[in-house]
């Protein structure tokens, strides 16, 4: 097996493979924290010195961090094989904010546009008459 390296803050949450970009906006160090429970999901490098630079591009953009390197051999997947007391608590799961949809609401819309086209087609009608 190969081993592979993680990055680990202090909190023991792992650095993501999504939001590496600077301009991705996933928090505000640009990066993303994961809780291990997805294998797929980490940041992971099979050569010591790309985690090397990782670590000190990430805490370019937050100084506080305190990060450490983790190595972990890889699975079949090529995924790292964390054992289960090295992970953090999960993370809640992001669940999008959804407002219910107010009837009313959306009947006091029906009839504002109603009364829209009712007024366009009027003033339609009045410069077609001139």
């Amino acid at each position: 097996m190969n081993t592979l390296f993680v990055l680990q803050n202090q909190h023991g949450y792992f650095l993501g493979s999504k939001g590496l970009s600077k301009s991705s906006g996933k928090s505000a160090t640009g990066h993303e924290w994961v809780d291990g429970q997805d294998l797929g999901a980490l940041f992971r490098t099979a050569h010591k010195d790309e985690a090397v630079n990782m670590q000190f591009e990430v805490n370019a953009y937050d100084v506080n961090l305190r990060l450490s390197i983790k190595a972990y051999e890889a699975n079949t997947k090529r995924q790292p094989v964390i054992p289960s007391e090295e992970l953090p608590p999960p993370l809640p799961k992001h669940t999008p904010d959804v407002e219910p949809i107010d009837t009313q609401e959306c009947e006091t819309n029906k009839e504002a546009e109603a009364a829209n086209r009712q007024v366009t087609d009027q003033h339609n009608d009045l410069l077609s008459a001139v």
